[in-house]
């Protein structure tokens, strides 16, 4: 694994990663904004499709790659904020009520003195888009990655409801045509929401928001 040796590397990956996303998003708005009226609505229904693989493409790597920062500084779990010590655990506590009355006092015993640990790994596959990446899910990795999710309180109708409905309707070849929004819209608000995401994670490295205050 090729260590990112600085904040500033780590948002040159982030950016990287968008760039070409947003430049096939555009090549692929051109196309659909010289359509016809006939042929623009086939061009829309592939367009959602991809601005859909873009964002939870995007969101995944960025989400890997800001773990992928914070576990090979292997920071002890006293230096680090505390949800990455619950998240070391999360499986373990997870089948504790399968276990007897000793082993799950052992395994509290292991969280307390857990403490100097380095934080090393998370639990494979922790982030998890479920190729379904609505708000909720989204919830679910900002947990993950310690940002608060309601920076994106304002989006969520469009990723639930158009983004990602749209998508899925269109995936499994439904006779749904996207009417509602204009190319430039979808794109815009697409790569917008991409931005967000990259932005909040740049942010928490950035402000070491990640380490224990």
């Amino acid at each position: 694994m090729a260590r990112i040796a600085s904040p500033e590397a780590f948002s040159d990956v982030l950016i990287k990663d968008f760039n070409w996303r947003l430049k096939e998003l555009s090549d692929l708005k051109v196309v659909a904004d010289c359509a016809d009226t006939v042929k623009l609505r086939g061009r829309r229904r592939a367009l959602i499709v991809m601005c859909y693989a873009h964002w939870e493409g995007h969101a995944k790597y960025c989400a890997e790659k800001f773990i992928e920062y914070i576990t090979i500084r292997r920071l002890r779990f006293s230096e680090v904020s505390s949800h990455f010590y619950l998240i070391r655990f999360i499986n373990e506590i997870g089948n504790g009520s399968a276990l007897g009355l000793a082993a799950r006092m052992a395994l509290v015993e292991k969280i307390l003195n857990s403490s100097d640990e380095r934080l090393s790994k998370i639990p494979e596959g922790i982030i998890n888009t479920r190729s379904n990446l609505n708000s909720e899910v989204l919830d679910e990795i900002c947990v993950v990655c310690g940002i608060p999710s309601n920076i994106f309180s304002d989006d969520r109708d469009f990723l639930d409801r158009i983004l990602l409905k749209r998508r899925n309707e269109v995936a499994h070849g439904e006779a749904v045509f996207i009417d509602s929004i204009e190319p430039d819209d979808l794109v815009n608000r697409t790569t917008a929401l991409m931005r967000l995401f990259r932005d909040s994670l740049d942010n928490a490295i950035a402000t070491t928001s990640y380490r224990r205050s």
